[in-house]
């Protein structure tokens, strides 16, 4: 995939909901990995839909420990305008489990929002003690962070997949990727 088909996915999802931005990044940009951080970043700054904005912070959670310019990402996050987005902000750094992190997640036990400020304590709390799970309970035995996949879907695996479940996604990533879906030879 070359860049420019990226970029143009990236835009594509600022324009479509959060479950096919989801479905995007997964079953197409989920091979490029921390590749992924620069678009997540641009596309961040430039969105004026929180949702959009959330959904940039979410992807990069997962590249939190070893990539600062992720964790960069949950500092800015930390500081947007939507409670939404500054709590995914709080688990970009939650995961990151780096003490470094604390400092900025204690500026949001001021906020003005409720879970704003226990997400930030819950992040404080799972780097003290080590363990993301601490970030999320009492809600869940453990939580997870979904990894990229290493063994990408096979193209019938993404052309059933999408035609069933997105078929208001077909048109718009063939005009980005040419015909994701190649004819059958019978």
């Amino acid at each position: 995939m070359t860049e420019q088909q990226i970029e143009k996915l990236y835009e594509l999802m600022t324009k479509t909901t959060e479950l096919a931005r989801e479905n995007i990044r997964s079953l197409y940009l989920g091979s490029i990995g921390e590749d992924n951080i620069p678009f997540c970043f641009k596309y961040y700054r430039s969105s004026k839909n929180a949702s959009v904005r959330g959904d940039m912070v979410k992807f990069v959670i997962r590249y939190s420990r070893e990539s600062e310019l992720a964790r960069k990402l949950g500092i800015e996050a930390l500081q947007d305008r939507s409670n939404k987005v500054r709590r995914n902000g709080c688990a970009v750094l939650a995961y990151s489990l780096r003490q470094d992190m604390i400092p900025y997640l204690e500026v949001l036990f001021e906020s003005n929002d409720e879970l704003t400020r226990e997400k930030a304590r819950s992040a404080v709390d799972a780097i003290h003690q080590g363990d993301i799970d601490y970030f999320v309970a009492p809600v869940y035995n453990r939580w997870t962070v979904s990894q990229d996949r290493v063994d990408m879907p096979t193209d019938d695996e993404i052309d059933f997949y999408v035609k069933k479940n997105m078929p208001s996604l077909v048109k718009p990533l063939e005009a980005i990727l040419g015909t994701i879906y190649p004819a059958k030879i019978c």
